[in-house]
């Protein structure tokens, strides 16, 4: 019988081509399947559903009053103060306005300058030495050298100020300061254990100082309570827990809240039960509301961040889930909000109905902001600065 050879296709060319074209279709139609499969995953499970929601429908995009160009390695050492700008640098201290105008300058002499924006001022201080400068917009407050380093400052209502100044040998001392910039008075807790954070009282009375004391195998944190004149009040020591309390804030009765990475602790120092304990996975900023506490953080390991209420009658509540990455937390001026940023995002949760508001989409990553007279943000990014209403 004759062997019968297959002849050419239809259009000309070999019948092995049109199966191999099948199989490249298929391979394709594969891969681009996994890569759908894969984006939903990411859009699903790997951002946080309030920055997808975001993304879908859009920031609103921010109005600015006032704007200002900055090359990125000046924005990363510009900080915003009321409407002004201030650029600081080892050797200085520049303030400007947003058309480029010197309001004032300072002269420094840091070798690792550190920045807090508190209320209405900016402290320049050195992490590597004394030199500690207080400006506010109008110019220079004063200048006060410490022992040795700077770590962080206070302002009390009173005009009191309190800086906590690290040594050597992790025995910080704190001073306490005139509202003109001279040394009242130097407390020590050499055999205390070390001074980890400082907040004035909100009537202005009172400074509150968190120690830490590792002396022992269990950690142990102390809260000491002085007048102004640097006499001890009050003492609590608490030490039912293995957690690094940092953190210090205060309820508008003046007791003292104390909280870790994973623990937030309110206290009362005539009481020997504590009045308020909880526990999450972690705690990214903690704001008294009342009698009860506000939190950032999350409840459960590798859940994302939410707002919860903490309080005596009703425990942990969540009040709103999954509000995404947070940086650059503060509470409004007027209490009524919480700020934080998002890399570019601007974002505000109203406290009264507990909402996530409509975010601000800014032209760059955020470095810093302030407010200004109750209604403007002064919003420093990677490429620029702006003054943009933030209710």
């Amino acid at each position: 019988m004759p062997t019968v050879k297959p002849g050419p296709s239809p259009q000309g060319k070999p019948r092995g081509w049109l199966s191999h074209f099948n199989k490249s279709r298929v391979i394709f139609l594969a891969a681009l399947t996994l890569i759908s499969l894969f984006l939903l995953i990411l859009v699903l499970v790997i951002i946080p559903r309030g920055q997808v929601e975001h993304a879908i429908r859009g920031p609103e995009a921010f109005q600015a009053h006032q704007s200002r160009d900055l090359e990125a390695n000046l924005a990363r050492r510009t900080y915003p103060l009321a409407d002004k700008l201030v650029f600081v640098s080892r050797e200085e201290l520049v303030c400007e306005d947003y058309q480029g105008r010197q309001i004032f300058a300072h002269a420094l002499n840091m070798t690792r300058p550190s920045v807090q924006l508190m209320d209405n001022c900016l402290i320049v201080g050195d992490r590597e030495g004394g030199q500690v400068v207080v400006v506010n917009p109008n110019g220079l407050v004063f200048e006060v050298h410490l022992d040795s380093s700077f770590v962080r400052a206070s302002l009390s209502k009173k005009g009191y100020w309190a800086f906590l100044d690290e040594q050597a040998d992790d025995k910080a001392l704190v001073h306490l300061v005139s509202p003109e910039g001279k040394k009242i008075l130097t407390l020590s807790f050499a055999k205390s254990g070390n001074a980890l954070n400082l907040q004035f009282s909100p009537d202005g009375n009172y400074l509150d100082v968190l120690i830490l004391n590792t002396a022992s195998s269990n950690m142990k944190t102390l809260v000491r309570r002085y007048d102004l004149e640097g006499g001890l009040v009050a003492q609590k020591v608490v030490e039912a827990y293995n957690a690094l309390f940092y953190g210090l804030e205060h309820d508008q009765d003046g007791l003292p809240i104390i909280y870790s990475a994973n623990h937030v602790v309110k206290l009362d120092f005539d009481q020997e039960e504590n009045v308020l304990d909880a526990e999450l996975s972690s705690i990214l900023a903690v704001f008294p509301q009342g009698p009860d506490l506000v939190i950032l953080g999350n409840a459960q390991p590798d859940a994302f961040n939410g707002l919860y209420k903490f309080s005596a009658s009703n425990g942990l509540e969540e009040l709103a889930d999954q509000i995404g990455r947070a940086a650059h937390i503060h509470m409004s001026p007027d209490y009524t909000k919480i700020v934080y940023a998002a890399d570019n995002l601007l974002y505000t949760i109203d406290l009264a109905s507990m909402s996530l508001g409509q975010a601000q989409a800014m032209d760059g990553e955020i470095l810093a902001y302030n407010f200004y007279a109750g209604k403007e943000a002064n919003v420093v990014t990677s490429h620029s600065a702006h003054m943009v209403p933030w209710k």
